[in-house]
């Protein structure tokens, strides 16, 4: 199953990204859902801040989670993860989405390039599973808790709970 939305070039497209991602995989665990939302949204920005296009979100759901973020810039160059500083406000985007997810890259397209990640897709929470129970274990941190990149391999972060409710 794909579920495609298009998305103007405002900053206010990223909450409406959010919500979009809520909506195709809102049975889905919270850690997963907290982490395709939080991805998702990077893409979006980046849509916005350094495309500077109307985008489109794809979102597929089978063996894997798959999130496509597909502008229409024209410039087909594989964008950089950078190493910004810590007084820089920001310039993360990237690295967070290749610490949290299963995988990422990028794929032109006739209009611009599709920028993707993929997330592991576990079975869907039944109606009745609270989100509650998947809160993190006492003293375990995400991997959102250490300044840099781990080294770890990517499906193991991403076993981690990726943030506590």
């Amino acid at each position: 199953m794909t579920r495609r939305r298009s998305f103007p070039c405002r900053p206010e497209s990223v909450p409406g990204v959010r919500e979009f991602v809520r909506e195709v995989l809102g049975q889905r665990s919270q850690q997963t859902l907290a982490a395709a939302e939080l991805l998702a949204s990077e893409l979006a920005t980046n849509c916005i801040r350094h495309a500077n296009t109307d985008f489109e979100i794809a979102i597929r759901v089978g063996a894997e989670i798959r999130v496509e973020a597909r502008d229409g810039e024209g410039d087909h160059r594989r964008p950089q993860p950078r190493s910004p500083s810590v007084d820089e406000p920001s310039g993360r985007g990237l690295r967070i989405i290749e610490t949290m997810s299963a995988s990422w890259g990028v794929s032109p397209s006739r209009d611009g390039k599709v920028v993707w990640f993929t997330l592991p897709a576990e079975p869907e929470r039944s109606a009745s599973t609270s989100r509650t129970s998947e809160a993190r274990p006492t003293g375990e941190a995400g991997p959102l808790a250490d300044s840099g990149c781990s080294r770890m391999s990517a499906r193991r972060r991403f076993a981690r709970p990726a943030l506590a409710f």
